[in-house]
């Protein structure tokens, strides 16, 4: 990773506003803004460890100059130079720690990145060796049986899947090797074919017709995130629900170092389904108050019933997560 000295002299920030500020705890300042031009579009600078009064009150202004040093007296010394209303302002401070993030957007984004991650498994695939071998096993699903086999080295995990049966035999890698949420079940869809789903990287899901063979492979850009990644944190997926009646997917799982949920999405088009999904607890708990942890308990005829940490039950009405799908 590149030093916060490193990016600053690789990034022009002059011209460059700050759009908004925020305080982690007590100890770190951060500001959020955006590039006068270029291909990378903002930017998010935090310090740690300072006097960062006068960084309040900022949000509006236009780098003049970002200069970050080394000294004795603290790990970094910083120097902002900002314009409001034609109005420069100095501000000056030292502080213990420094981390600049460029980014390519801001917020979501569900762009599908499998293309890319193919081509980065070009990298760890030499790890299908017999010397890294670390085990196998096998599981039946309806006529059909998965075998997993596992591969590792000190650097590079690698599961490869191969799904037999019924005239069906096919093999896929996964890179989601730590993530231990494999499904051994076949959907039955109102579309009248059967889809297994399955893990080849943490984030995302795919799905196989098994009676054509046909895959369709999803894995969302994610969030917000440094320019320098591909992809960036989403929802782990860790068990999957499906509804015939209406068509719904229901997800269970988490973000990293969240609490888990259910999210919830359109699956009329199984091997091209729509990739925005529906928090249920932003229907229970839309602030996040209690940071309850909502798993999927069952389909009713009007909604999902969802249970939180302490075993209440709640029901989420299809006529509510209908009418957030589709759109922003």
């Amino acid at each position: 990773m590149k030093t916060a000295i490193e990016r600053l002299a690789e990034l022009d920030f002059k011209g460059g506003r700050i759009t908004d500020t925020e305080k982690w705890g007590t100890r770190c300042f951060v500001l959020n803004g955006e590039f006068a031009g270029g291909d990378i579009k903002y930017f998010t600078v935090s310090f740690e460890g300072g006097g960062f009064v006068e960084l309040e009150g900022c949000a509006g202004a236009v780098i003049e100059e970002f200069v970050i040093k080394k000294n004795s007296e603290e790990p970094y010394s910083v120097k902002l130079t900002l314009n409001t209303d034609g109005k420069t302002r100095v501000i000056q401070f030292g502080c213990k720690l420094v981390n600049i993030t460029p980014k390519k957007y801001r917020g979501m984004s569900r762009r599908n990145m499998y293309e890319t991650w193919l081509k980065g498994l070009e990298n760890i695939a030499c790890v299908e060796n017999e010397k890294y071998f670390k085990g196998e096993e096998t599981h039946e699903l309806d006529e059909f049986t998965l075998n997993l086999k596992k591969y590792a080295d000190k650097n590079i995990r690698l599961e490869v899947g191969e799904l037999m049966g019924n005239g069906l035999r096919y093999r896929y890698r996964s890179t989601s090797y730590s993530n231990p949420h494999t499904f051994f079940d076949i959907i039955r869809h109102s579309d009248g074919r059967r889809y297994f789903p399955f893990h080849i990287d943490l984030y995302g899901i795919s799905y196989l017709d098994v009676d054509s063979g046909r895959v369709y492979h999803y894995i969302p850009e994610g969030y917000e995130h440094d320019a320098e990644w591909d992809i960036g944190e989403s929802f782990i997926v860790t068990d999957v629900h499906y509804d015939p009646r209406t068509n719904l997917i229901a997800y269970g799982g988490c973000v990293w170092a969240g609490p888990s949920d259910v999210m919830v999405g359109d699956f009329s088009e199984p091997l091209n389904f729509d990739p925005y999904l529906v928090s249920a607890n932003g229907f229970i708990d839309p602030e996040y108050e209690e940071c309850w942890d909502i798993n999927f308990v069952r389909f009713e005829e009007n909604g999902i019933v969802v249970r939180n940490n302490q075993r209440t039950e709640f029901l989420v009405g299809f006529d509510k997560i209908k009418s957030r799908l589709g759109g922003e």
